[in-house]
């Protein structure tokens, strides 16, 4: 059996819509010891998320946020491990596990 594939269209996706919700960014800005992130309104919750982690080093903020989505499955030595591998190459490229990509 044979078959000829045509690429007809290609897509980036920069964001997956409604995957980050409210409540996650309220966890993650208080896992980045931002004061009252509870009392901050939901317009401004991803914004102020992103100025806490400007305030960490890439390789602690990438381990704050991929403890958050992926603590169940991988454990602390893997996290601290692709939380340093990121700055230097394209984690889904060394880590091809599939089912692990969406988070």
């Amino acid at each position: 059996m044979k078959f000829n594939i045509a690429i007809k269209n290609v897509t980036t996706v920069e964001e997956i819509t409604n995957y980050w919700q409210n409540e996650d960014y309220i966890y993650l800005l208080e896992r980045f010891n931002f004061p009252d992130a509870d009392t901050v309104k939901p317009e401004n919750l991803r914004e102020m998320l992103h100025m806490a982690i400007t305030d960490f080093e890439p390789n602690e903020a990438a381990g704050i946020v991929l403890t958050y989505k992926l603590s169940e499955r991988l454990n602390e030595g893997q996290i601290a491990q692709i939380s340093n591998d990121m700055l230097l190459e394209k984690v889904s490229e060394e880590y091809p596990e599939i089912d692990l990509h969406y988070d």
